[in-house]
């Protein structure tokens, strides 16, 4: 085996194996792009938001149907499969929960179209919804406690302006 011969180090290779300092978290490299940042913050929301609804004793499925209905009460389950973009399948499971276990929805046939099936807020599920902005706000709250009113008001737009982008790029119709 042959014997190592010890080299001596120069000053670019001490410099190059010296550890790289430590990076602001809050200035993010050049080189990155948005993207993998809204993901993780789109997993990281969707967890936090589970949480929410489990604490407020409601699943995140029923969380979204009733504050659409407080909006737009009357909606078909196809409009809450379509607006809240979930399976068929769990709208219809929960909508059936909603109704029969907790007595916030009723549903009826439309007055002008008897194969639509509507879904309207009862009074107890308006008072259950009723709830939701200040619960909503407590949330927002905590998500963006980091942030000047002046960077919550740039963040609200600038979220706004990719909303409307993805919108228009995927042929969405327009947010409310």
């Amino acid at each position: 085996m042959p014997e190592r011969v010890s080299r001596p180090v120069s000053e670019e290779a001490e410099t190059a194996a010296a550890p790289a300092p430590a990076r602001d978290p809050w200035c993010p490299p050049a080189h990155l792009t948005v993207s993998p940042l809204m993901h993780q913050l789109a997993r990281t929301f969707w967890a936090f938001k589970q949480v929410f609804a489990s604490a407020m004793g409601i699943s995140v499925a029923e969380l979204g149907i009733l504050a659409l209905l407080d909006e737009r009460d009357g909606l078909t389950q196809q409009e809450l499969t379509t607006t809240l973009r979930v399976d068929p399948s769990m709208i219809t499971r929960t909508v059936k929960e909603m109704e029969r276990a907790h007595g916030w929805i009723t549903r009826a046939r439309d007055p002008h179209d008897n194969r639509l099936m509507r879904v309207y807020l009862t009074d107890t599920g308006r008072q259950r919804a009723a709830s939701l902005p200040e619960h909503a706000r407590g949330l927002e709250d905590r998500l963006t406690r980091v942030l000047s009113d002046d960077e919550r008001a740039e963040l609200w737009r600038m979220l706004r302006a990719i909303e409307f982008a993805v919108r228009d790029d995927q042929g969405f119709p327009p947010a409310d």
